[in-house]
């Protein structure tokens, strides 16, 4: 099971790191729907036989924490220097981010409570955002809705 996992990844890598990336290439694409789809055959194939995919314990969603925290303490003031670093900010982003009370609460928690935690998502995250991307581009969505998984 390791060493399929090891594969598996390994083959994503390289499509991933290829100039033309995993989506955008049809010959690339062909090959990556396909080991895709092989993938999900073993995957289908264990989980009938339960030969080592077994289900996982429930783990709560990271919106669950978020949800919580915003609608305990409803929407606090954010402090001043935050809205001025925040309309200073040079990205341009695909959608329009209003700069009001909520989003700067927002901005306050990620950047405080939830730091580390927002940290380790966008590690993890980081690897399939090129991938996520290609797909959003073909599809013609804002790309920066990458970012929300």
């Amino acid at each position: 099971m390791e060493a399929a996992k090891a594969e598996f990844n390994l083959a994503i890598e390289v499509l991933l790191d290829s100039s033309y990336g995993g989506r955008t290439e049809p010959r690339i694409r062909d090959h990556f729907d396909k080991l895709v789809d092989r993938i999900s055959t073993y995957e289908v194939r264990a989980l009938s036989t339960g030969d080592g995919f077994t289900e996982k314990k429930y783990e709560p969603a990271s919106i669950d924490e978020l949800l919580a925290v915003t609608s305990t303490f409803g929407t606090p003031a954010a402090r001043a220097e935050l809205k001025d670093a925040a309309q200073s900010d040079p990205a341009n982003h695909d959608i329009p981010i209003p700069l009001n009370q909520r989003v700067l609460s927002y901005i306050e928690l990620f950047q405080g409570r939830l730091h580390d935690f927002i940290e380790q998502g966008m590690r993890r995250g980081s690897k399939y955002l090129p991938m996520i991307q290609n797909v959003f581009r073909a599809e013609g969505l804002p790309l920066d809705l990458a970012y929300v998984p």
